[in-house]
């Protein structure tokens, strides 16, 4: 698999996330899928980060869950392609939870049942990538909430 194939439906859904007003992207993970070859049955998984063979997630502050959730609905959600999205909560030892800034996961998946092959995997994830993307401009041409450069 080329990098490209890889990495840039991840990077296009980045870019376009980057564009909406009311968040700000904290970090991104693209799906591993193409590394699970180097684990064997007797690999020491606790010696080893890595959590997302297959799913991207986004993780971002969100100041307006309301658009936020307007945005959602832009999404296709099915059986096939799905995704989740997950309030995280901040503690801080010296102030507990802090409430004031909304932080949210946003992951993104297709069903193990239509996955037969690592590349196969790639080709239906990045394609959801895509889809995700168009939602995402639609919104922003129904909503014009894109940042100001």
């Amino acid at each position: 698999m080329t990098e490209e194939f890889t990495n840039k439906p991840f990077e296009n859904l980045v870019a376009h996330f980057k564009q909406l007003n009311f968040l700000d992207i904290l970090n991104s993970n693209n799906s591993r899928i193409e590394i699970i070859d180097l684990f064997s049955e007797d690999f020491s998984w606790s010696s080893f980060d890595e959590d997302n063979f297959f799913n991207v997630a986004i993780r971002f502050y969100c100041n307006d869950f309301e658009k936020l959730t307007v945005l959602l609905s832009y999404f296709p959600q099915n059986v096939s392609e799905h995704f989740e999205l997950k309030e995280n909560y901040p503690y801080y030892p010296e102030e507990g939870f802090r409430l004031d800034k909304r932080i949210y996961t946003l992951e993104f998946t297709v069903h193990s049942s239509a996955i037969t092959s690592k590349i196969q995997f790639r080709h239906l994830i990045n394609i959801y990538l895509l889809e995700v993307s168009e939602g995402i401009n639609k919104y922003l041409n129904d909503y014009n909430d894109s940042k100001k450069e």
